[in-house]
């Protein structure tokens, strides 16, 4: 039986920004099931597809990272989402890990830190 594919849901409100982490994730083995642009999409996504990762920005329309991390970790406790982010400060890193951020990345990265950071959480 063949290893099951990792599922993430990526969300971004930069289609650059998903497009780049979507080919280096489905270069590294893992499926996308779902993209978002703002915290209301990625919920409604989240309870959707249940992926075992979500990639998360922080400043997105509508509703930010924050709020989604927040919705999500209250519908499914074991969330699994990686903060990805150009605004990270330190305090902004702690307000994510309190809220339940499994890691964080800054903007921008390399193909090798997104793995690195993914692996670390998956």
């Amino acid at each position: 039986m063949a290893n099951r594919q990792p599922t993430v849901l990526v969300v971004d409100d930069s289609m650059l920004m998903r497009r780049k982490l979507i080919s280096i994730l489905e270069e590294n083995g893992y499926k996308i099931i779902g993209e978002a642009t703002n915290g209301i999409e990625a919920l409604k996504k989240y309870r959707e597809f249940m992926p075992n990762l979500v990639t998360l920005d922080i400043l997105m329309p509508i509703r930010d990272g924050f709020f989604a991390l927040r919705e999500i970790r209250k519908f499914d406790p074991v969330a699994k989402v990686v903060m990805v982010s150009s605004t990270l400060t330190k305090e902004k890193i702690n307000d994510a890990m309190k809220m339940g951020a499994s890691n964080f990345l800054l903007k921008p990265f390399n193909a090798e830190q997104l793995i690195n950071v993914v692996k670390s959480v998956v």
